[in-house]
């Protein structure tokens, strides 16, 4: 009788044991899939991240260069004193190249 006892705590305690085993895998899994989900999330939303900063950069850097294009107003030195150039901004006739504003606005770029 002792000894079905003892056999009986036996197995329930090897039951229970296996049960928090397996608990224990399963909540591993659960943790591995989850970080899985994360990691692939993550790329996903770097890659878009990625995606947009090149799209924007590209078209914002091309922008910027063409703010700095100049144009020489007097290409015939028509009634000038100096050597005729007359270089001013395409994008804002009103700014002259090489003075004080033009180069704030290439600092500032």
């Amino acid at each position: 009788n002792n000894n079905n006892n003892e056999e009986e705590k036996n197995d329930e305690t090897v039951n229970a044991t296996q049960e928090q085993g397996q608990r224990e895998v399963l909540e591993h899994i659960s943790r591995i899939v989850t970080i899985g989900k994360v990691i692939q999330l993550r790329g996903r939303y770097v890659t878009l991240f990625l995606f947009f900063t090149y799209a924007i950069l590209a078209s914002v850097s091309v922008k910027i260069g063409q703010a700095f294009d100049t144009v020489n107003t007097n290409p015939d030195n028509i009634d000038t004193d100096d050597d005729g150039s007359q270089y001013y901004l395409i994008a804002d006739l009103s700014v002259q190249y090489d003075t004080s504003r033009y180069w704030m606005g290439v600092y500032w770029a």
